[in-house]
């Protein structure tokens, strides 16, 4: 398989430091981070979103990881794994991400063997799904958005509004929108894509994924595997302190443990993700800082001990929740190509390893706006999703690893009764469930407040433009 590399010199590298650029401490404590995302990133958008190598690494992934893209080495064995090291000294600053077919992309930390992740009797599913009739209307089928639903004026004022989204002015913005949905008392309505993609490409939701592990772990709910007030079943915890966290005090985001969020340079976060072989269990030994239930913490840390949770729920073995993960959501709801990437113990990365097409991503909304029915069928109970939605005791502005409104954080005019999923890089599926109306975007932005401006100014105006077809509730 051919292989690409692309470098600087130790030279050039030691002249950007001597003339004033970031500081050699800087660079050190950052360069694990940078080299581990990018790694990552690379990974899963090439291999597993099937996106142009040279666009991601020049448009997408240098500018986060900046300033050690100026610094940095990239080998590429296309289908197999990403290197990725700088100049500076010792091989703890390297990071490689391993791909599997079905499985997506798993960071090898230092320490860990690259061979022995790839040995893993992991069987991932290349397609999930029975194919879907090609003709049948979105959601139960692949058929063509259908625009006519609405008025020649409502589809002007969509495409106004997604053109919002694809516009990159002001220049330093840089949007990189990728993707654009609409949806109207369950149809699609509008489907766009930037130059370069389609809908058959699947993209990395980052934290949209916690929304879908609240899924996951609805539907276990609803087999009746364990209760929203059961002890989490974390070995740590057994006899301490932390054994009275709950599932709901985990989902709510406030188990009271303490986590830095933070997405630049080094935080809780990126040591975890991208210098970790099992997330969750580096998640459950943080110290404890509040009593379970009073203080939200948005943490990605807290969905890695859930999904470490789910994965002893189901008896411990890394494949069975792949198995549960396909049989109860991705199967049932047709997608195509969707994984949730694993961390090197083989655990689903529940807080940010989701990568779907846009198609899939919309169909969790609909899911979600249908209180968890699809075609007929209980896939998550109608309990648990009020749960999601429903505003936790910390925080008027979260539910059950979902978004709600809040004031604070949203546009003013937004819907009071409107739920989103987020993410990273400015993902967004926002849900009106009064106007039965949905938007998602999804894209690699730079400036995520500004794009979320743009997302909900749009949902806003359309939820005000499109009436629905059934009374509101």
């Amino acid at each position: 398989m051919k292989r690409r590399s692309f470098c600087f010199s130790s030279l050039w590298a030691t002249t950007l430091l001597i003339v004033g650029a970031p500081s050699q401490a800087s660079l050190w404590a950052d360069a694990p981070m940078g080299t581990g995302y990018a790694a990552w990133e690379l990974c899963t958008r090439v291999m597993q979103g099937n996106d142009d190598l040279a666009r991601v690494r020049e448009r997408y992934t240098a500018p986060k990881v900046s300033p050690l893209s100026k610094v940095w080495s990239v080998d590429v064995s296309m289908g197999h794994r990403v290197e990725v090291n700088t100049w500076l000294p010792l091989d703890v600053f390297k990071r490689v991400a391993v791909f599997r077919p079905g499985l997506g992309c798993t960071l090898v930390p230092p320490g860990i063997d690259e061979a022995a992740v790839l040995r893993q009797p992991l069987q991932g599913v290349v397609a999930n799904g029975q194919a879907l009739p090609s003709r049948a209307p979105w959601p139960l089928g692949e058929g063509v958005a259908e625009p006519t639903r609405l008025t020649p004026a409502q589809q002007a004022l969509v495409q106004r509004w997604s053109d919002t989204l694809f516009d990159e002015a002001p220049a330093q913005a840089r949007q990189n929108t990728v993707a654009v949905l609409v949806a109207k008392d369950g149809h699609l309505v509008h489907e766009r894509y930037a130059p370069g993609y389609n809908q058959d490409q699947p993209q990395l939701g980052w934290s949209l994924t916690k929304t879908l592990t609240a899924m996951w772990a609805g539907s276990m709910v609803g087999e009746g595997r364990f209760k929203l007030d059961d002890p989490a079943p974390v070995g740590q915890w057994v006899g301490t302190d932390k054994a009275r966290i709950t599932w709901r005090h985990l989902l709510n985001m406030a188990p009271g443990l303490f986590w830095d969020e933070g997405h630049k340079g080094f935080s809780s976060t990126s040591e975890m993700l991208f210098s970790m072989a099992d997330q969750g269990d580096y998640a459950a030994v943080q110290a404890v800082v509040a009593a379970p239930g009073s203080a939200f913490n948005y943490s990605t840390g807290t969905t890695a001990i859930v999904s470490k949770a789910l994965r002893t729920v189901l008896g411990g073995d890394a494949q069975a929740s792949y198995d549960h993960l396909q049989k109860h959501l991705f199967q049932p709801l047709g997608m195509r190509h969707a994984v949730l990437q694993a961390d090197a113990s083989g655990t689903p990365i529940g807080g940010a390893g989701g990568v779907l097409r846009p198609r899939d991503w919309f169909r969790l909304g609909e899911l979600v706006r249908n209180d968890g029915r699809w075609n007929g069928q209980a896939l998550v109970s109608d309990s648990f999703v009020r749960f999601m939605k429903t505003p936790s005791p910390a925080n008027p502005g979260y539910g059950g690893f979902m978004r709600l409104h809040d004031p604070k954080e949203l546009p003013k005019g937004t819907a009071t009764d409107v739920v989103y999923f987020a993410g990273l890089m400015g993902q967004y599926l926002v849900i009106i469930p009064s106007q039965q109306l949905m938007v998602l975007r999804m894209g690699v932005s730079f400036d995520q407040e500004d794009t979320k401006r743009r997302v909900f100014e749009m949902a806003t105006a359309l939820a005000a433009s499109l009436p629905s077809e059934t009374p509101k509730p």
